[in-house]
């Protein structure tokens, strides 16, 4: 990532932490393991990224899109927007596939209220759900549930140990809202354990190590 990149990230980091929800930008080897699920979808592949912060993992979607690929980018941080696609403007493989490339700016729930409700094979999260309210958490995960193609990769991640380091310093109010975050995510990866696949892969080479993780929803 070039410099600038860096401080667009650093700079909104200290004023919208709510929207961040993380201290560094991801690294080369956890994107490569995010987008890991497009090896399993056969193209056309519809792509959806939420969160993409500086671009990390767009980059690497990008390196793998085929011509017939579509990629949709959702990002509610003004300014992280527009840094990425200033930045994207000299990227080879944007430039190959920018006439399948769609931005959106706002919050990932306003795909909801799209009259032809969009369908995704592919969704790469990169959003902070250790920050968010369990019934926004909730929100989110039946959104994407609801969007994903029938066979369709759901990917997220979380710092790998960051709930037990932090239960010494929260607060009660914070451990208890954690808690309840933990148990949206679990309800929805049973969900797909019964109906598909979960996959967990610690990425150590990230800073902090971060554990993703993949849903699968089978059709029945």
């Amino acid at each position: 990532m070039k410099a600038s990149g860096y401080l667009a990230f650093y700079k909104e980091l200290s004023k919208r932490f709510h929207e961040i929800g993380s201290i560094f930008p991801s690294s080369k080897s956890l994107a490569s393991v995010m987008i890991k699920p497009l090896e399993e979808i056969d193209g056309p592949r519809r792509i959806l990224e939420v969160g993409p912060g500086t671009g990390p993992f767009t980059r690497e979607i990008l390196r793998k899109m085929t011509a017939e690929d579509t990629l949709t980018v959702c990002e509610i941080n003004r300014t992280l927007l527009r840094q990425l696609r200033t930045s994207l403007q000299t990227n080879p493989d944007y430039l190959r596939h920018q006439d399948r490339i769609e931005f959106i700016e706002g919050p990932v729930q306003q795909l909801r209220s799209v009259s032809d409700q969009r369908q995704f094979d592919v969704i790469v999260c990169g959003l902070p759900f250790s920050i968010f309210k369990p019934e926004v958490a909730e929100e989110i995960m039946k959104l994407f549930h609801d969007i994903l193609a029938p066979g369709g990769h759901l990917t997220f991640f979380e710092y790998w140990g960051f709930r037990d380091i932090f239960t010494f310093i929260n607060t009660p109010k914070n451990r208890r809202r954690m808690k309840a975050v933990d148990s949206v995510i679990e309800k929805w990866q049973h969900l797909a354990e019964l109906s598909g696949a979960v996959n967990t892969k610690v990425c150590l080479t990230n800073f902090p190590p971060a554990k993703s993780t993949d849903f699968c929803f089978r059709p029945a």
